[in-house]
């Protein structure tokens, strides 16, 4: 059987009849490698512009006492508590490309070809910028996993395809309601905590992203999913972030546990006449991390993962 894949190297041919001449390139296509990261809303800040260091405070809720009606302690102070974390861990990154002038125009057999070819490849320095965000973002959340396993939420035991889908898309149900109450679950703050004090958090229900490998995702029901909470199929799925990982883990949070927060996203460009190249460096400061003070929870279906049945 015939595979019609081309060659990595252009075969030079020239015209005999034509006295040897070669015969150029008939058309030249130009692709990007597009890049997308599924998570960039879960984690997306607002930008820091000046200093540095992020403050999050927990503004504790007011007390609770018998009724006196003589008002003895009326006059008295009330204090409640606050619980406040501090971040300021930044990675500088740094994204470079250089374009060489006569090397391109060498081989672009047409002007608008030539700007195409320097147009992607600056954009080139934002496409690994997204790469390599994305894979930190999901190292992220595979640590946090790793490093609070009491927040686990559910563990779906090995069954057959339909048995397990609905096992967890229950066990996701369960997880949302109970991101949604009041309560001491799913907090790390709270996990294991002796010093620091414990306090009852919820998420509202547009706070909570549920991220989903994309192997497991096609076992949900998405429609009774959406049916539990009045919402229609888009809503819900609005909601739903896909990922590539082949663990799977699902992770149901409130979208306030994780974050980055971008300081500086900067091209700068430098000139090298005498070489007649320019070399471009997109320089990057954002902080991604964890926040203990919010509901995170995940679902251990690593039986559902296809690569392990």
């Amino acid at each position: 059987m015939a595979v019609y894949n081309g060659q990595a190297t252009a075969v030079a041919k020239s015209n005999t009849i034509m006295n040897g001449l070669l015969e150029p390139i008939a058309l030249q296509v130009l692709h990007d490698v597009q890049s997308e990261n599924p998570l960039f809303e879960v984690f997306e800040r607002e930008a820091v512009d000046t200093a540095k260091e992020i403050e999050e405070i927990i503004i504790g809720d007011a007390n609770v006492e018998e009724y006196d009606a003589d008002g003895k302690t009326t006059l008295s102070p009330r204090d409640t508590w606050n619980i406040a974390r501090y971040y300021n861990d930044y990675e500088h990154k740094v994204y470079s490309t250089t374009k060489y002038r006569n090397e391109i125009r060498s081989i672009s057999i047409n002007p608008e070809n030539e700007a195409r070819y320097i147009a992607s490849l600056v954009n080139g320095l934002a496409r690994k910028r997204d790469d390599w965000t994305y894979d930190k973002q999901k190292t992220i959340l595979k640590d946090i996993a790793t490093t609070y396993p009491k927040l686990k939420a559910a563990t779906i035991t090995a069954g057959d395809s339909a048995a397990m889908g609905e096992a967890l898309t229950i066990a996701i149900r369960d997880t949302i309601d109970n991101l949604r109450f009041k309560n001491f679950n799913f907090v790390a703050n709270n996990i294991d905590n002796e010093t620091s004090t414990k306090f009852k958090q919820r998420a509202y229900l547009e706070q909570i992203r549920i991220i989903v490998p994309y192997k497991v995702f096609n076992r949900l029901n998405i429609g009774w999913l959406a049916s539990v909470y009045n919402l229609d199929k888009t809503d819900l799925l609005s909601k739903i972030v896909t990922i590539d990982t082949d663990d799977g883990i699902v992770y149901v949070i409130d979208k306030r546990s994780v974050f980055r927060y971008p300081q500086t996203d900067e091209i700068l460009e430098q000139e090298n006449a005498e070489g007649n190249f320019t070399t471009y460096f997109l320089h990057v400061n954002a902080m991604m991390g964890f926040s203990p003070l919010f509901k995170f929870a995940f679902i251990d279906a690593s039986a559902m993962n296809p690569a392990t049945e």
